[in-house]
């Protein structure tokens, strides 16, 4: 995953499927989330799940420390919400835990670097916009190439000049290949600057198959099940009656019913009634 187009549909698109629909979870995987995302991954590792190179702390594509984990994990806006990830992912909830699975779970990476744009109070740049895009990037991930200053501040910014028109361009070939997603949940909390375009909300679950199908071969089948199951326990309880052996006569009426329901099973499925 060495360019953004690839990155995007393996690793960054479906975890934000996957995080999108877990219940609580409104933060939305807009076309403005997806497209910074996008561009800060192509940024810190050049779209690759890597350690930081030269030793440092950060890990995953867009190099989380253990410093921010803790901070989402505490903070007001973004705290639920991890953990409801860390639930849905079956993780422990503390910063050390988060920190060390980074590298091990897209779903968790992807759901961390959305809530660290989430807690940012101001709106996500429109699509396209550069500038404003990258002031979003040095505010929010606080690199230390820029913060330092001097010319690793310049090649930095010279970075972003080349690595946000992929991921305009990665996001726009994606929207056109692939199916709109479902909508967001309507009763989801919305914050300003963050539409819902690649929000999910979890699918009902399907209702629960009839115990037989209504296909006719199944019906007989089943017919002859019930007819076979009966008849067979009206034989043993006639050969316990040869050895005096009783049996209650709820037993017998139980099973005398089982027999019945076959037999007129087998009469209206094979036409046999009047």
């Amino acid at each position: 995953m060495n360019n953004a187009f690839d990155f995007l549909r393996d690793y960054l698109a479906p975890a934000a499927g996957r995080v999108a629909a877990f219940p609580g979870w409104h933060a939305p995987f807009s076309g403005p989330a997806m497209v910074q995302l996008l561009a800060m991954a192509g940024q810190e590792t050049g779209w690759r799940n890597i350690e930081q190179i030269g030793g440092g702390p950060g890990r995953g594509p867009w190099q989380f420390e253990p410093e921010t984990c803790a901070e989402l994990l505490a903070s007001k806006a973004t705290g639920e919400m991890l953990h409801t990830l860390c639930r849905m992912i079956y993780l422990q909830p503390t910063g050390p835990v988060i920190y060390q699975r980074i590298m091990g779970s897209p779903d968790l990476a992807a759901g961390l670097a959305r809530l660290d744009l989430w807690a940012n109070p101001r709106a996500l740049p429109a699509i396209g916009d550069e500038e404003a895009a990258w002031e979003t990037y040095v505010r929010v991930w606080r690199p230390g190439a820029v913060t330092e200053g001097g010319q690793r501040a310049v090649e930095a910014r010279e970075r972003w000049s080349a690595v946000y028109p992929q991921a305009v361009a990665a996001w726009t070939a994606y929207e056109k290949t692939h199916q709109e997603p479902p909508p967001a949940n309507p009763t989801a909390p919305a914050a300003p600057g963050h539409n819902s375009r690649f929000a999910m909300v979890a699918e009902a679950p399907p209702s629960a198959p009839p115990l037989v199908s209504s296909s006719p071969a199944n019906q007989a089948t089943a017919a002859g099940s019930y007819t076979a199951a009966g008849a067979l326990v009206v034989i043993l309880v006639w050969l316990l009656g040869l050895f005096h052996v009783v049996v209650p006569s709820d037993v017998v009426g139980a099973f005398g019913v089982l027999l019945g329901i076959g037999v007129h099973a087998l009469v209206v499925k094979f036409g046999l009634s009047t």
